[in-house]
């Protein structure tokens, strides 16, 4: 207890901290460079990574995750976010113009209200189109969009 204390005593309650160390563009990206360095690669089958974009003129990006929020957890999980960049979006801007960049969800969670919006209301129910949404991640992955 006494460990927490003095840890909480020396990043928070130290009237003499400079204002607005937290949250800052350089906290994000240290955070950044920490998470890709700490990106392991389970498989790289043939070699296929990193990408070599002098013989890459097409990426398929599968995935509601691809565009979802990520820190909305719900309860102590949440996260408010200064700097958040969904994978595809982080993507677009690393390869530019080097690479089509082909987007298909694949899949859709069903609606779900944000949690910790002050005010979220559920969101109406749709129905989703399961095998129309597998044919188009087929037809992305197989590059014929």
């Amino acid at each position: 207890m006494r460990n927490i204390l003095r840890m909480i005593f020396r990043t928070t309650m130290n009237r003499n901290r400079p204002f607005g160390s937290f949250g800052t563009e350089e906290h994000a990206l240290a955070g950044r460079k920490i998470a890709q360095e700490g990106i392991v690669l389970l498989q790289n089958n043939k070699n296929v990574l990193p990408v070599d974009l002098a013989k890459v003129k097409r990426i398929a990006v599968i995935g509601e995750n691809a565009v979802k929020r990520m820190t909305i957890g719900g309860g102590s999980s949440s996260l408010k976010a200064k700097y958040e960049q969904s994978p595809l979006a982080g993507l677009k801007q690393r390869i530019g113009s080097q690479a089509e960049i082909i987007y298909a969800p694949g899949y859709e969670s069903p609606a779900v209200a944000e949690q910790d919006v002050k005010g979220a209301k559920a969101p109406e129910q749709k129905v989703i189109d399961v095998q129309g949404l597998r044919e188009e991640a087929v037809a992305a992955a197989k590059m014929q969009i």
